[in-house]
């Protein structure tokens, strides 16, 4: 079985990372939260994982061209201006070889925001009001975004799946896309418009 190394993008206090290790995947972290990054080696640590965590600066992956394998990304480029997400999958790509599988925000979410009066679909940004998140950007998918934000990739959208959880006392809805996307061998297989 050949040694698989991975990228938690965006990985907060390390739990995927230190998931993947647990299933023998040489797995790295990397994060713009200094405090976040603290809990993930704090957290590696007490549970003897072997999972690395580095921080970085928000633009450039410090790591060579294809260095991982694959790439997983959970809930972080909805968190962020789409222009810079878009940037960011682009070095994502430069240092992956394969899979990236990332999950998304959806246009539905937009209900779980009380400060927002924008449509049940919105695909736009805004800044947050809500508790812990305040004064962040949350950018919210459809379908069209999400090729959008890979058409300057050599990933091809392989999965794409929208889950949907409503709350039947309040009937806010909470939406999140769960992709897997591969690296394109040739130009036949980029994805459809």
């Amino acid at each position: 079985m050949s040694h698989l190394k991975a990228l938690d993008f965006g990985c907060g206090i390390g739990r995927q990372s230190i998931l993947m290790d647990e299933f023998g995947i040489e797995a790295h972290g990397i994060d713009i939260a200094k405090n976040a990054l603290q809990e993930a080696n704090a957290l590696a640590k007490k549970l003897e994982s072997n999972a690395t965590f580095s921080l970085y600066n928000g633009k450039e992956i410090p790591y060579s061209n294809a260095f991982f394998d694959f790439c997983i990304s959970y809930g972080v480029l909805d968190s962020l201006p789409f222009a810079l997400a878009k940037e960011l999958v682009k070095e994502i790509d430069r240092v992956t070889k394969t899979y990236f599988f990332l999950s998304l925000i959806g246009s539905e979410s937009i209900s779980s925001f009380a400060s927002q009066k924008e449509g049940r679909d919105f695909n736009g940004e805004i800044e947050v009001q809500e508790a812990h998140e305040k004064g962040t950007i949350q950018s919210f998918f459809d379908r069209d975004k999400i090729y959008t934000l890979f058409e300057s990739t050599n990933f091809v959208i392989k999965n794409l799946e929208l889950i949907t959880h409503t709350n039947l006392m309040t009937n806010v809805a909470n939406t999140r896309y769960y992709i897997v996307a591969q690296k394109a061998h040739d130009e036949t297989s980029k994805n459809p418009h």
